[in-house]
């Protein structure tokens, strides 16, 4: 037999779309560029690969690629064709970069209920984590929801000396996770177990275990990004830009490396990296 079939059957399925791509650039008013699609397909493939799944939806609910490279694809979930983002009061967009608040207004509603829509997590087996610009330090939220009596999942860029960062993960206290000083990359809570333990990572490394005690719910306010949600209300804007958001199951370290390394490759082929 002619190799000749071969060769061009191994190159069809080289350029195909991983499944979550394509269903992301499905129905786009502005198509992305070839480049584009390359990355956001090197991407997923890294992420399937490393985890050991053949989808997304296998580790994760939702997972916001917020430094696309246009307004209209950062908004949308990557994981599935459901949950996809709406900007209210025009936060700033960066191409390649990401979102950011004005302060006083501006967010990222996902329209993800966490108690409503979960898939992948659940109360004590669950993994939030977002990839942020620290420029800035004081009271606000990158990206959360919570109840009325602070029952929720959050990730608060907050600390006045600049290292590590603070999230509270079913629980209604939000301790500090201290690490060493950055300006910015992936930040991640973890947990995998029924009480108060948790994990915090930043860039793939374990900071710190630390522990806040458990709710007994799941807040089922819609997830918002540059903001938390406050019991239906925007809340603690951050001045921050917001490049990368995920909510899924329990990552351990080696996985949070993992996605760590896909994310910052990612950033790096379009010259955005931060680490």
């Amino acid at each position: 037999m002619s190799i000749v079939p071969l060769i061009k059957k191994f190159r069809l399925a080289s350029t195909l779309n991983q499944p979550e791509v394509q269903q992301y650039i499905s129905g786009l008013t502005t198509p992305l560029s070839s480049a584009q699609k390359t990355k956001l397909n090197t991407f997923v493939r890294a992420l399937k690969s490393g985890l050991g799944i053949s989808s997304l939806s296998s580790a994760f609910d939702v997972m916001y690629i917020l430094a696309g490279e246009t307004a209209e694809s950062s908004l949308r979930n990557l994981v599935k064709n459901a949950h996809h983002c709406t900007a209210v009061n025009s936060p700033t967009f960066a191409a390649l970069e990401g979102f950011t608040s004005n302060g006083t207004s501006s967010y990222i509603n996902t329209t993800y209920r966490p108690n409503t829509h979960k898939a992948t997590m659940s109360l004590y087996n669950i993994a939030f984590g977002c990839y942020f610009k620290k420029n800035n330090y004081g009271a606000f939220i990158e990206t959360g929801t919570r109840t009325d009596t602070n029952n929720g999942i959050t990730i608060n860029g907050y600390n006045a000396a600049g290292h590590g960062f603070q999230g509270r993960i079913n629980s209604a206290l939000c301790p500090s996770i201290v690490g060493p000083s950055n300006n910015g990359g992936l930040y991640v809570l973890s947990k995998y177990i029924s009480g108060s333990d948790f994990s915090g990572f930043v860039n793939g490394t374990k900071i710190a275990d630390t522990t806040a005690a458990q709710s007994l719910e799941i807040t089922d306010y819609q997830l918002f990004i540059c903001a938390g949600n406050f019991a239906g209300t925007p809340s603690l804007y951050s001045p921050n830009q917001l490049r990368f958001v995920f909510l899924g199951r329990f990552l351990t370290e080696a996985e949070n490396l993992v996605v760590f390394n896909a994310v910052e490759s990612y950033m790096d082929a379009n010259g955005k990296g931060l680490v």
